[in-house]
């Protein structure tokens, strides 16, 4: 187990990966805060604190608890081949992030702040995912002493508290972008492309 973690806490931790771990010493600290033991770095600190403000009204201790239990979640759809947690109420998706994903992040970012800050405060509807944080999150094993450091992108999960019939993943291209529904048993369960949506 890991030093100071739950079962729970450690379950959610579990699809980390050394493949995928970070570094110590990397790039500058701009646009990041030290943390604590687990969370290293808040990416945006301030400008994630003030966009959940809009986005999760509950507030800073409730979107910590929800964090706080999460479990490994298999996405359908996806093809970047990153490991995904969901949160035990459902409201949150946490994304394992790479490096070049991360520097694309730090780039695009503050348009990002500013664009959804500016759809929230005037109750415009915006089809971009809602991101609610970045983090560094890392851990110390006792047994092995291996470290592992990992980034993830925690963002809404769209389909909290709500009834779906259909889920498709659109890309706007009408290439291998068919989903075979012949012979499945729900159409709940799949992810449907853009040919389907067609017909």
């Amino acid at each position: 187990m890991h030093e100071g973690l739950s079962d729970e806490a450690e379950a959610g931790f579990s699809f980390l990966t050394g493949s995928a771990a970070v570094q110590d010493g990397d790039k500058s600290k701009a646009n990041k805060q030290l943390i604590n033991s687990h969370i290293e770095l808040l990416y945006f600190a301030e400008q994630f604190r003030k966009l959940r403000k809009h986005i999760f009204p509950a507030g800073e201790e409730m979107f910590i608890r929800s964090l706080s239990r999460c479990y490994p979640w298999e996405a359908r759809g996806g093809k970047s081949g990153s490991a995904f947690c969901k949160t035990n109420d459902d409201r949150f998706i946490m994304k394992q992030m790479s490096g070049m994903e991360v520097e694309s992040f730090e780039k695009f970012g503050p348009q990002y702040f500013q664009y959804i800050t500016k759809a929230c405060s005037e109750k415009r509807p915006t089809a971009l995912a809602k991101i609610l944080g970045v983090f560094r999150i890392g851990f110390r094993n006792t047994q092995t002493n291996n470290a592992l450091k990992q980034d993830l992108l925690v963002m809404e999960n769209l389909f909290y508290n709500r009834k779906l019939s259909q889920k498709f993943d659109l890309k706007g291209s009408m290439r291998n972008r068919l989903v075979n529904t012949a012979g499945k048993h729900s159409e709940e369960e799949l992810v449907l492309l853009d040919e389907n949506l067609l017909k």
